[in-house]
């Protein structure tokens, strides 16, 4: 979901995270962006919280018109049970680029 009209907002896409014990998290990936181009992204975050999760996260992601690498970063809330995630990011509004809203379903192995 964004913050402004017109842009795709099918961004299905698959990735991996990887969870240390001390909180933080590395993540890769790809998804159909808001352009309707294919995206590469990788990142990570600390996350504070056991069951219940808020964090922040920081990264890149590529296939944007404006620059081929494109910095990202945000707020993380999510829940954690057993082997299952529900994960949301927040992107605020910065300058020209618009705002958005994630959301993440994640299976452990």
């Amino acid at each position: 979901m964004h913050t402004a009209p017109g842009f795709n907002g099918n961004n299905y896409g698959a990735g991996l995270e990887c969870d240390t014990q001390d909180g933080y998290v590395l993540q890769a990936g790809e998804y159909y962006n808001s352009f309707r181009r294919p995206s590469f992204y990788v990142g990570g975050g600390k996350l504070w919280g056991d069951h219940w999760q808020a964090g922040l996260f920081a990264g890149v992601a590529t296939g944007y018109e404006t620059r081929p690498v494109a910095p990202i970063g945000g707020f993380l809330g999510g829940y954690t049970m057993d082997k299952v995630r529900v994960q949301i990011m927040l992107v605020p509004p910065v300058g020209e680029h618009v705002g958005l809203v994630h959301l993440t379903l994640g299976i452990r192995y």
